[in-house]
């Protein structure tokens, strides 16, 4: 029996629940807080700039697994440069900080590799390992800390580091955040093992990326603000959770589903799918298929929250031809052609 019978069978299982349902969750990135004598702080309650900037969710990618690891050091031996990285968790519908939210991370080494799968750039296999993944709770400031390293770029992408933030067992938002370019290359071209690579300025910025160019006007509501000295990287990102829908959600309700053509098609890298979603999914199946029926690329399989969602598709692993990206759920089916050229 084919991939694609076998997704009809998805409609009778049991499936989770995404909580809320009736209220999409959104993110929402904030202006760094000021208490009115204006003295910075991200302590306690905050005094929130009254425009809030909607970050949009981008897509999770094609490297996450739920490594289950909680722990504040996710180098696991990696070199690069040294980076903490805090990520700051606000509740925009109380306007405070958000104190025990799961902050999930994952990104590749200096290299451009992820820890777990094989058929890498250069046929590299990482299949059982879990470096540069790990998951921290937000402590009573709403901070969650990370320390780690300095991100290398892929063909088809910037640098980026993707996350996920959570509370109990509810997903609130996937996204990914991203560096200034200027720092970015500070890094690429001052240090090993990064400016060792062919490339040593990457072949993407976030101008051509294709992941951050789905954020649209707010894309900048992901790139954090980061400083480079002595040889270490400290990185800052401030983003909220919230129950009401906001910005490009909040029009989820006259939206048709729809999915647009990949972008660039043909590929031979990375292409990225946009989807939109008038309501909630509980169950989102996105995969890639050969001409036979055949899954070849398991993309996504979870909820998805109404909205817009860019969803990434790694090529690099498959063979020249033609492709089907399909999404399905329990009402919904979506298909698109996907030429992979090299």
């Amino acid at each position: 029996m084919s991939a694609l019978s076998r997704r009809d069978a998805l409609r009778a299982l049991g499936t989770a629940t995404l909580a809320g349902a009736a209220s999409t969750t959104g993110l929402t990135g904030l202006a760094r807080a000021t208490t009115p004598d204006g003295a910075s702080g991200l302590t306690g309650n905050l005094y929130c700039s009254p425009s809030c900037v909607l970050t949009p969710t981008v897509t999770v990618g094609p490297y996450y697994f739920d490594a289950n690891l909680v722990r504040r050091d996710i180098t696991e031996g990696k070199t690069g440069v040294p980076m903490t990285l805090n990520i700051t968790v606000v509740n925009t519908a109380a306007c405070a900080v958000q104190q025990g939210a799961i902050v999930d991370i994952w990104h590749a080494d200096a290299n451009g590799i992820y820890s777990g799968y094989a058929g890498q750039p250069g046929g590299v296999s990482t299949v059982g390992q879990t470096f540069l993944r790990g998951i921290q709770m937000t402590d009573n400031t709403g901070v969650a800390t990370f320390t780690t390293v300095f991100p290398g770029w892929y063909s088809g992408r910037v640098a980026h580091i993707h996350f996920k933030i959570r509370t109990s067992s509810t997903t609130y938002v996937i996204s990914q955040l991203f560096f200034d370019e200027a720092l970015r290359l500070n890094v690429y071209r001052g240090y090993a093992p990064y400016n060792t690579r062919t490339n040593v300025d990457g072949d993407r910025t976030l101008s051509n990326d294709g992941v951050y160019s789905t954020g649209g006007t707010n894309a900048s509501a992901m790139i954090s603000s980061a400083t480079l000295s002595g040889g270490a990287v400290t990185a800052n990102l401030v983003v909220g959770i919230s129950q009401t829908v906001t910005g490009s959600e909040a029009e989820a309700e006259t939206m048709q589903a729809a999915m647009q053509p990949p972008f660039p098609n043909p590929c031979n890298t990375i292409t990225t799918v946009r989807l939109a979603l008038p309501t909630n999914e509980s169950r989102m199946y996105i995969a890639v298929y050969d001409l036979l029926g055949r899954e070849v690329l398991k993309l996504h399989d979870g909820p998805l929250a109404a909205g817009l969602h860019g969803v990434e598709v790694d090529t690099r692993g498959l063979a020249v031809g033609a492709y089907i990206v399909h999404a399905e759920s329990a009402t919904l089916r979506l298909t698109q052609p996907l030429q992979v050229a090299r």
